[in-house]
């Protein structure tokens, strides 16, 4: 497996001529040639994408079935923002294929037509699955350091709809990380601890994420839905978290002035300005002191989470204990902590800790019944294993994880039950991992008699 792995990026080594000449611009060239890219491509590329799938390279592509042990590096996290490009996700099973380039910009170096890329670049349609009317951005990653990085890199914006990335003559397709609302679905896994101590965290928002964190794992969650890839911080016992996370989750619209090092946060009419390694913040103009400052770690610029969530009218929790679990091995204890931060939502409708239970217990019943007919259709009956239980026995637990009521099945103690206190929906804890899986459904019982 490791010699396929390692395969996929010694291609960088036989590159075609044809496509080192397609290549072979300096920065310099590339700052005289090309132009700013627009403000509709600006908002569709900047974020975190990840590797969805590997397409192959100029001479082939990727055989699905073949290369599927290669799956390592997918999932893995494309960051993409105005002062940072970074692939250092991809390590350590593509170190070949790492860049890091901050103060970067990003030049459109070609604006053609499906056919007219893969002429002049020299790969074939069938493999990054372009048609002959698409239109093309090729936008070149470039530094404003004079240390350029030597290694091949291009963004393909397809239709302003997908975007490819072209790496030491391999193409990867990218997907965006989502977050929604009410969305609790998470799963965590330990296959194994590495050898510098993470964990991999899976996210399962819409598409499955991998994540690293180190020490305990630490969840964030915005208005109900679990945000991938949270990159949270702790500094002095302060929680800090990407500035981004107030653009693309919280929908307040951010500015970076770099040259004063200053951060405006603005959301209606609430304007909140910060500064790097300052104490001093402002909320429309009225001076406060902040125990945690923003700072800027490699590259990327993180702000203290409660400061700006309740300077937003936001509501900040921090469980330090959702969820843990004991390493029977190494007779440790690793715990799952969530910083929820909640918008009030006035329009909706609000249900209460009682009308939650009674829908649970609706629920539980209804799980119940299709729990009898499983067992008959399997010819079983209750017995000391596989006990009988009373369905309505739920009980509150007096716990709320965000917008989430915390119930419990007494005959079930080890699986919570979370009941969405605006949509009704609910979720639940499952059994076979090791860490935490919530899904949204009741805890499912027969699988658990299976």
């Amino acid at each position: 497996m490791k010699k396929r792995i390692i395969s996929l990026c010694m291609s960088i080594v036989i590159t075609l001529f044809m496509v080192d000449v397609v290549f072979a611009s300096t920065s310099t060239d590339l700052k005289n040639e090309s132009s700013q890219i627009n403000s509709k491509t600006e908002q569709f590329l900047y974020g975190d994408w990840k590797a969805k799938s590997i397409l192959g390279s100029q001479m082939n592509a990727k055989d699905p079935i073949e290369y599927h042990e290669g799956d390592k590096i997918l999932g893995k996290v494309v960051e993409i923002a105005p002062n940072l490009f970074s692939t250092s996700d991809f390590a350590p099973e593509y170190e070949n294929c790492v860049v890091n380039i901050s103060n970067v910009q990003y030049k459109v170096k070609d604006s053609l037509t499906g056919n007219e890329f893969t002429s002049k670049y020299k790969v074939s349609e069938e493999i990054i699955k372009i048609k002959d009317d698409d239109q093309i951005e090729v936008i070149q990653v470039v530094s404003e350091d004079k240390n350029d990085t030597n290694i091949q890199l291009m963004l393909i914006v397809v239709n302003t709809e997908r975007l490819l990335i072209y790496l030491n003559n391999e193409y990867f397709e990218l997907g965006k990380n989502f977050w929604s609302e009410n969305d609790m679905n998470v799963a965590i896994y330990d296959p194994y601890v590495s050898d510098d101590g993470f964990y991999h965290v899976e996210y399962l928002n819409n598409e499955a994420e991998l994540v690293s964190e180190e020490d305990s794992i630490r969840l964030l969650m915005i208005n109900g839905g679990f945000v991938p890839y949270p990159d949270m911080k702790v500094i002095n016992n302060r929680m800090l978290v990407p500035l981004k996370v107030f653009s693309e989750q919280m929908g307040a619209k951010v500015d970076w002035d770099e040259e004063n090092q200053t951060i405006n946060i603005t959301e209606e009419k609430t304007k909140i300005r910060l500064t790097i390694n300052n104490h001093k913040a402002s909320i429309n103009n009225n001076i406060k002191t902040i125990e945690a400052t923003p700072v800027i770690l490699d590259g990327k610029i993180y702000v203290p989470v409660r400061f700006v969530a309740e300077a937003l009218s936001a509501d900040v929790e921090y469980i330090s204990e959702f969820s843990k679990y004991e390493d029977r091995k190494k007779k440790t204890v690793n715990h799952v902590s969530v910083v929820a931060i909640e918008k009030p939502n006035k329009k909706d409708k609000v249900y209460s800790i009682e009308e939650g239970l009674m829908k649970v217990k609706e629920t539980s019943v209804e799980e119940y019944n299709d729990l009898l007919i499983f067992l008959k259709e399997s010819n079983r009956t209750f017995d000391d294993i596989c006990k009988d239980y009373a369905a309505q026995d739920i009980v509150y637990t007096n716990q709320i994880v965000g917008r989430y009521y915390v119930y419990r099945l007494e005959a079930f103690p080890d699986f919570n039950i979370y009941f969405n206190k605006y949509t009704g929906e609910i979720y639940s804890e499952c059994s076979g991992l090791p860490f935490l899986s919530i899904s949204k459904e009741f805890i499912n019982i027969s699988w658990i008699y299976q």
